[in-house]
């Protein structure tokens, strides 16, 4: 019992409930501004690969493949995977990270 407190109250456990943070409106993206940022992606890299779109939470809301991106490609371990799959993986770890100042859509570029 004892070491219950002690550990609630080192975590902030005890004291005043603190204030709730006011959160910024975020704008959705619509069809045109998603096809705007893929084209961007696509058009500034040479190489053949794989771009994912995502929102916030991880829905996805465009997966790209350019011409001759490999359909495997190499993700954690060193263990091949769909490389559509790895670009959605990597949009969606972004989108955990990003904040609410940050834009409402994250890309990741996935190649081999």
């Amino acid at each position: 019992m004892v070491i219950a407190l002690i550990m609630s109250a080192s975590c902030g456990g005890i004291g005043a409930i603190p204030a709730a943070q006011s959160t910024t409106q975020v704008a959705f993206l619509n069809a045109a501004d998603v096809q705007g940022a893929v084209e961007a992606a696509a058009t500034s890299v040479s190489e053949p690969l794989v771009i994912a779109v995502v929102d916030r939470v991880g829905n996805i809301l465009a997966i790209y493949r350019k011409a001759g991106a490999p359909a495997m490609a190499i993700g954690n371990f060193g263990k091949p995977v769909m490389a559509n799959e790895l670009a959605v993986g990597l949009a969606r770890t972004a989108a955990f990270f990003s904040n609410n100042q940050a834009s409402a859509a994250v890309m990741s570029l996935s190649s081999s």
